[in-house]
């Protein structure tokens, strides 16, 4: 009696494993599509949280927060003991900017500290408000899709050196309307905003370039405690991608295929292309064109 020859032949093998192979690189985007899918769902309810903090910082102090600014008692104690101001010297303008930074009580228009600062109480992050707890890590504000390195201490870079104090800075992807959060002692309220709330972007995800903007530099990317940077606040007219540009200066950008998340200020988040025309984007950051 002849019995059949157990086990696979090679071209059965070899017909399997390409069934395998194609099976995985199906399976693969798949995969990735759905993981994206979550991210930007993370950094959606995220941006939704930061919109409602705006009118209960409003119901507090009848206006919204502004980006801060530089004072002369914005002080910190560096690694030395030494009491300093933070700031950045940069090297294209051949210019110093010195930093304010979050104080805790200080009503809108002599707050320091960049509405990202402003906005913790009203994100449960009082205790981090009351401490200027400037080295932790606030996840509200970091874009789980870029998942960017932890900062480091400052080093010089080839765009500015950096004055830090020697500790590392809490940073953000989020970046907040140039036109509704103006530097110190500027502040805007709601009946300034003539487009409407809806009509008005509050907060959206900041361009960004990880092969530039190291975990060292402060460069457009000064952190969430500073006041009176453009590392907080943007008023550029274009999305741009992660990695593949350098326009970070001035505009929006994220790592998600195609699209960058806002926030407006009536708590509606929505998902820009980043082929939005320019002429669009400005209508939705100045906040009283409604005329024109």
């Amino acid at each position: 009696m002849n019995r059949r020859p157990t086990g696979f032949t090679l071209v059965e093998l070899l017909a399997t494993i390409a069934i395998i192979s194609v099976l995985i690189a199906l399976l693969i985007p798949a995969v990735q599509a759905a993981r994206e899918s979550a991210r930007r769902s993370t950094c959606s309810n995220q941006l939704r949280q930061l919109g409602l903090a705006l009118p209960m910082h409003d119901s507090v102090y009848r206006t919204f927060p502004g980006n801060g600014g530089f004072t002369e008692d914005s002080l910190i104690r560096d690694t030395s003991g030494a009491m300093i101001h933070i700031s950045t010297f940069d090297f294209g303008e051949i210019t110093n900017h010195s930093w304010g930074i979050g104080q805790p009580g200080k009503r809108p228009r002599q707050q320091s500290g960049s509405w990202a600062y402003a906005l913790l109480p009203f994100v449960e992050e009082e205790a981090a408000y009351r401490a200027v707890a400037f080295e932790q890590t606030q996840p509200l504000y970091l874009c789980p899709t870029r998942a960017r390195s932890p900062s480091r201490p400052t080093e010089e870079d080839d765009f500015g050196q950096y004055e830090s104090g020697g500790w590392a800075w809490a940073k953000t992807d989020y970046a907040g309307n140039k036109f509704a959060f103006p530097e110190l002692p500027n502040v805007v309220r709601p009946s300034d905003m003539t487009d409407g709330l809806s009509a008005t972007i509050a907060i959206g995800e900041k361009a960004y370039n990880p092969n530039q903007q190291l975990p060292t530099s402060w460069f457009w990317d000064e952190p969430l405690f500073s006041g009176g940077s453009d590392g907080t606040v943007r008023d550029g007219l274009k999305i741009v991608e992660d990695q593949s540009s350098n326009e970070f200066r001035w505009n929006w950008g994220s790592s998600h295929p195609g699209l960058a998340g806002f926030v407006h200020f009536d708590g509606s988040v929505q998902w820009k292309a980043k082929s939005i025309d320019e002429a669009v984007l400005r209508r939705l950051l100045e906040i009283d064109d409604a005329g024109e």
